[in-house]
Formats: structure tokens, sequence, C-alpha cells
């Protein structure tokens, strides 16, 4: 089906047997485009519906495959559906966030895959598959500054994003600063100030390219446990959904 990577729709891939399969979101081709055109960044994580109940709930999710961070015609991700049954793609282009960024979603594999759009009533489902894909990522690294807390990064193919969980009882407080990288643009800000409440998580930064020149990431960051009141500088966007989960 054809759609654009806006926060309101997902794809529901009904398997009726276990299979291997790859997903493929294809934007619209430069040839015959207008002058100047270029392709969108585009990211997309795929989970399993584990738990067989009428109204689709976030806490149902395992996470199955994703690509963090993409700039080309075609992103793929291979995924192996081990179990008949629901699986959701969620497609993102985090930095298009004010224009459609058109596509096509494909799905080639060895066994019938059934697939539908659907809108989300509650934005909530892709803020918590995001998340599953930060805890679940094969190229995730995780730190862990203080017991009980962690601190992630995933590095996409064109790309960086920055999460991080608190289960403590106090403020975990990250300081996190970029600005000395090149080719690279954030949907926040190079440089962020977030508190963290106990029993929270959020998605910190998200890099990706800007353009298709030459990447260099320079990384600081500072990490606390404190008793003060949950902030975030600079204030959290519009998408705030996609950023912060309360009570882990």
């Amino acid at each position: 089906p054809n759609g654009t990577a806006q926060f309101s729709d997902a794809y529901v891939l009904e398997v009726s047997s276990p299979t291997e399969a790859l997903v493929s979101i294809v934007q619209r081709g430069k040839r015959g485009a207008e002058q100047g055109y270029c392709y969108k960044d585009v990211a997309m994580t795929v989970v399993q519906v584990v738990k067989d109940e009428a109204e689709l709930d976030h806490r149902n999710f395992e996470h199955v495959g994703s690509v963090a961070s993409s700039v080309r015609w075609i992103t793929s991700c291979e995924v192996e559906l081990k179990e008949s049954g629901t699986y959701m793609v969620f497609p993102v282009s985090i930095l298009n966030l004010d224009e459609d960024t058109s596509f096509t979603l494909t799905t080639w594999s060895s066994k019938k895959i059934a697939v539908r759009r659907q809108g989300m009533k509650d934005l909530h489902l892709l803020t918590t598959a995001l998340h599953c894909m930060f805890m679940s990522h094969p190229l995730r690294k995780v730190d862990e500054p203080f017991e009980n807390t962690k601190f992630v990064r995933i590095s996409g193919e064109r790309g960086y994003w920055y999460f991080a969980t608190n289960v403590t009882k106090k403020t975990f407080r990250v300081q996190l600063d970029c600005s000395k990288s090149t080719g690279l643009v954030s949907n926040r800000g190079l440089k962020t100030d977030d508190a963290i409440p106990p029993g929270g998580s959020m998605v910190l930064m998200m890099l990706t390219a800007d353009g298709l020149g030459h990447l260099k990431l320079t990384e600081k960051r500072n990490c606390e446990l404190n008793d003060v009141e949950p902030y975030h500088t600079p204030a959290l966007p519009e998408t705030a959904h996609l950023h912060v989960v309360k009570g882990g």
C-alpha cells in the first residue's frame, strides 16, 4: 500500500505461517522529479503483537526488526516472523514532520502475508514501538551511568538515535552535546538537557544526515542522579509523545 510517513499511520501484517520477510519503504524516484527533489530520512520498526486482543495495546509489543535512519530510495528491513499472527510496521520520517514523505510499503516473503493500513488513535503505540526498538536493536550501545539507569545509542546507516531510561527513585539528568558534529541535523537541537522522572524513559535526540555528504559524530554527555523536578531543555516539540514515556 501507499502512504505517508506520518505519526497517524501504521501497517498491520497478518501472517498465516512462519516465514522470513523483507519489508521495504520505497520513496518516489528521482527520475522525472522536480529539480531539487531529495530523498527523505526514513526509519521503521517492526513489532509482533504478542497478545490476541480486540484492541491493540502497546504493552503487547515485541521487537522483531528495525532500521534506525536511512536516506535512500529504498529502505529495507529483513525480519524473521517466527510465528503466525499479527505484526505491525511503523514508518517514520523524523525531520520532515511538516511535509508528507510519500512512499510505497512492500513485503517479500515465501508465505502469504496480508497487509492493511491502520490509523492510530493512540499515538503512544508508536512511542512504545520505538522504545521497544531501543531496548532490543542489535546495534544498540548501552551504558549504565548509575544502577538502574540506561543510556542507549543506536547507530543507523545515516544517523544516530539516543534514548535513556530511569528505574530509580531519583531524577535522572542527562546532558547531551553533539554540537561539534558535522553533516548531521537534530529534531531537537544539538544540545539537550533532560531531567527524567523516576520510572520514566525518553528518546533524547534523533540525528540524521543533512544530505549525502560525510558524517562525523562528536558526542559529549554528563549524567546525574538528583532530586530536581523533571524538565526538558529545549522544550519538547509538538511530537512530545514521541519522546517521553512516564512510568517506565
